[in-house]
């Protein structure tokens, strides 16, 4: 679920994005002008964690209508999220 103007510890108005729900739709896709890779999430109805599917060509991340953007200029932005990720599933894995 995003959260929007959540309170995050002490500080206000954070966008809390919590995942485990099946309820946050994530799309991929690129951007050919300036060579770029979105990543947008936004809130949906829930379903099965890790389902994925196709999206229709023409379709365009205005029709996704994304509350979050994720968007990468370089291989390495991705690799450092990856890297962040994985150190995030090691520490979950870790303290079960």
């Amino acid at each position: 679920m995003i959260k929007r103007n959540a309170t995050y510890g002490k500080t206000k108005n954070v966008v809390v994005v919590e995942l485990g729900a099946g309820d946050v739709h994530m799309v991929m896709g690129e951007k050919a002008e300036d060579k770029s890779v979105h990543l947008t999430l936004r809130t949906t109805e829930p379903r099965p964690i890790n389902i994925t599917q196709e999206i229709e060509d023409g379709v365009t991340f205005d029709d996704l209508k994304p509350e979050i953007a994720f968007i990468f200029h370089k291989v390495e932005s991705i690799e450092s999220f990856i890297n962040m990720l994985k150190d995030c599933k090691t520490e979950f894995l870790t303290e079960a």
